[in-house]
């Protein structure tokens, strides 16, 4: 084939993975997980470590544990965003079934710097979260069912072009991979790529930056972390949710407390009228069982459920 397959897989890093074994088995190429500083080698597949960023240097892969990028690490954003401004037209950027949306802003990397892309067919995606958030961010150049993908990117690597390369790399785009490999100068950079908003991290609280995308924009902070806008809201949706529940579980304390302190007050004073104890614990219990209700009924935004097993790799 010719060239070299990184994947980027969403795995867990509390405990081992056989993915290469498998994928050299059904490849017929040699794979195994990437290391720090190794050289890229044509018709070898390298696999991003769980709980590592997988970018790309002078020929060479570069390992990170940078800060996670929409809740991912490693990420696909990350990956395809660094191959697209060291390889140019020469990037393939593949987006396979998965959940959520890591991958959309990667592509759109890809096709500014003349790559081409390919996402798999949603309707037959097990997982069409993330294919479909690609295709709502870019016009991919191929959309296939994952049978035919294999032909494809034999096609586009035949058409490469030959000889050396200019990578015409976008000052945006040049700016944030920047900011994938140091943070050196963030604030800096970030100024540079969009506006700072008043918009808290989830993560560490800090100031986001807004940033524009064909897409959806994105949104970074000055220690790293960074989020699409459909995760960012999603992440606030869950910060709404605890702080309700905890204001709930305020509530039943107090309205325990109110009913306490209105039997004690009722057995010393046994033929008195009702207390102010005894009235603002049903007031407690009333707001109690408001908010309990609300809560029931409460519906939030979808695709908070946790990332499934990998079915198949998500890969540059």
């Amino acid at each position: 084939m010719g060239l070299a397959v990184v994947i980027i897989a969403h795995l867990s890093s509390r405990s081992s993975s056989t993915l290469d074994k498998y994928v050299s088995r059904d490849s017929g190429l040699p794979a195994a997980f990437a290391t720090d500083g190794q050289t890229l080698e044509a018709d070898h597949i390298y696999i991003a470590p769980p709980d590592l960023h997988l970018l790309f240097d002078a020929g060479r892969i570069r390992l990170n544990s940078g800060p996670r990028i929409n809740y991912s690490r490693p990420s696909i954003d990350v990956a395809m965003r660094s191959g697209a401004v060291h390889f140019g037209p020469r990037t393939v950027g593949i987006l396979l079934s998965g959940m959520l949306d890591d991958g959309a802003a990667g592509v759109e990397s890809i096709q500014a710097c003349g790559g081409k892309t390919i996402i798999q067919d949603p309707e037959e995606a097990p997982y069409p979260a993330m294919p479909l958030s690609a295709i709502n961010a870019i016009t991919p150049d191929h959309v296939a069912d994952v049978e035919n993908i294999g032909a494809l990117l034999l096609e586009i690597v035949e058409a490469f072009p030959a000889g050396p390369i200019t990578v015409d790399v976008p000052q945006a785009l040049q700016l944030e991979a920047a900011l994938d490999r140091t943070l050196e100068n963030a604030q800096s950079r970030l100024d540079q790529l969009g506006a700072r908003t008043s918009l808290a991290c989830p993560d560490c609280g800090g100031p986001l930056w807004e940033i524009p995308r064909d897409g959806e924009n994105g949104y970074r902070c000055h220690i790293g972390h960074a989020y699409s806008a459909s995760r960012l809201l999603e992440s606030q949706w869950d910060e709404i949710e605890k702080s309700l529940w905890v204001a709930l579980r305020s509530l039943e304390e107090k309205s325990r407390l109110l009913q306490r302190l209105a039997k004690e007050e009722a057995s010393r004073r046994p033929n008195s009228p009702l207390t102010s104890f005894e009235t603002k614990a049903r007031e407690a219990e009333a707001h109690t069982q408001q908010l309990r209700t609300l809560l029931s009924k409460m519906v939030f935004e979808p695709g908070q459920e946790a990332e499934p097993p990998v079915q198949s790799p998500e890969s540059t």
